[in-house]
């Protein structure tokens, strides 16, 4: 079938020329006399076997009360019924019973006026009750001394088949056009086109939104000029990354992330990151790409969220040896730290063993030294303790987590009280049976 071209305009040479030789047919017979039966059409002419042997079905009523007259072999087989049953019916039994009154409106219109056709598509009914969608074409003229009308009927119910599923597929497409267009708007999505053949290159959608400049003073768009705003770290690896999806595309789809510079002239404007993903769109006859299409968006604020978590994670981990270190390093301390004052309580209170006035203030001033240090190592484990808590809770609600605290002894526990260090002095106190 010729594109564009309705099924019923193919075939209106075949319906015209099964009408005029049907007319000339029955012209050529004559009037009959009244008591002849006029529902039969005798055979015996070349244009009585067009009539009869139409591949569509056609008719001949009456167009006074719209009974049948003469119908051809067509006829009985797309109805189902006999030609006995078809002369006993009327143009109203084989409608629906809602078309009838249309049907009525126009037998009288063009009983009125024979020169007029019948615009538009009607349904028939067949003997088993299913409708299927006709054109009918006739003419009027005068048989037997009776009005009447000969009428072929095209059935377009294939073509109504087809239009409906075409109107249905225009109807999706439309309907994804406006589903692309909102993505398109609501996610700063650019489209882009190369063709592999011209080396030509196509930008649409939101391309000049992304990259913070106009169509005008971007200007031609061409490889090049995108090329130009390309970090020149990334160009050549871009340009290798999309290379081999060319030679390799079922390996994975296209999918790249690079950066480009943003603004006007490209030159002077910032750095962001774009997300480039395509496809092959087709071949030439030789199996190489013709053209690959495909999107890219702005990803800068999630290459950020990217480089702030990869900081908080470092940051963690830091933290996390940190604290491994100070436990290590508290343990090692601790435990020949308590020893040592320990050692020097047990000689102030060795009465065996009497220490003179100065060996008295000696051993006291190692006490003191070591009692000091014990304070600064237990304070120094109680702020590590109270940082990771609060790095924990932050990372939990999603906040930065908060800056390192300055080490005991740089100033930041000047103002601390000294019960703390007191307690660490009774914790290392020896027992009483160690007099």
């Amino acid at each position: 079938m010729t594109p564009g071209v309705p099924l019923y305009a193919l075939t209106g040479g075949v319906l015209a020329l099964g009408t005029l030789a049907a007319l000339v047919w029955l012209r050529r017979r004559g009037p009959r006399p009244p008591d002849a039966d006029s529902t039969q059409l005798p055979a015996g002419t070349d244009y009585e076997q067009l009539f009869t042997l139409s591949p569509h079905p056609m008719f001949v009523y009456d167009m006074e009360t719209l009974r049948f007259l003469a119908v051809n072999g067509a006829m009985l087989r797309r109805y189902g019924h006999t030609q006995d049953e078809l002369l006993k019916m009327t143009l109203a039994d084989i409608r629906p019973p809602e078309d009838v009154p249309a049907m009525h409106e126009m037998a009288r219109e063009v009983r009125e006026r024979p020169s007029v056709t019948i615009p538009g598509v009607w349904r028939h009914r067949r003997k088993d009750g299913t409708v299927f969608h006709v054109r009918v074409s006739g003419h009027n003229f005068t048989y037997g001394g009776r009005a009447v009308r000969m009428v072929q009927v095209m059935d377009v119910s294939a073509e109504m088949a087809l239009q409906a599923e075409r109107e249905q597929m225009i109807a999706k497409l439309q309907h994804s056009r406006e589903w692309l267009a909102t993505a398109i708007n609501a996610g700063r999505v650019a489209l882009w086109e190369r063709d592999m053949v011209t080396g030509s290159l196509v930008l649409g959608g939101r391309w000049a939104e992304v990259l913070g400049t106009t169509r005008e003073a971007f200007g031609p768009v061409t490889v090049d000029a995108f090329e130009q705003r390309c970090h020149p770290d990334d160009l050549a690896s871009a340009g290798k990354r999309f290379g081999a999806y060319l030679k390799d595309p079922s390996a994975a789809p296209y999918s790249d992330e690079f950066r480009v510079r943003r603004g006007d002239d490209g030159s002077s404007g910032d750095w962001i990151w774009l997300l480039a993903q395509g496809r092959i769109a087709e071949r030439r006859s030789d199996g190489l790409v013709r053209r690959v299409v495909g999107t890219f968006v702005d990803i800068t604020p999630l290459k950020a969220a990217q480089h702030a978590r990869a900081q908080a994670q470092a940051a963690e981990q830091a933290s996390a040896m940190k604290t491994q270190f100070l436990g290590r390093v508290s343990h090692e301390l601790r435990t020949p730290l308590n020893a040592v004052i320990g050692f020097a309580q047990l000689m102030q209170l060795d009465d065996r063993a009497p220490l003179t006035a100065q060996q008295k203030e000696r051993v006291a001033h190692i006490e003191r030294a070591g009692q000091h240090l014990l304070g600064l190592i237990t304070d120094l484990m109680d702020l590590s303790r109270i940082e990771n808590r609060r790095r924990r809770a932050a990372a939990g609600r999603g906040e930065p987590a908060p800056p390192a605290r300055r080490q005991p002894g740089d100033g930041a526990g000047a103002g601390r009280p000294a019960r703390g260090r007191r307690r660490a002095r009774d914790r290392t106190r020896p027992a009483a049976g160690a007099r």
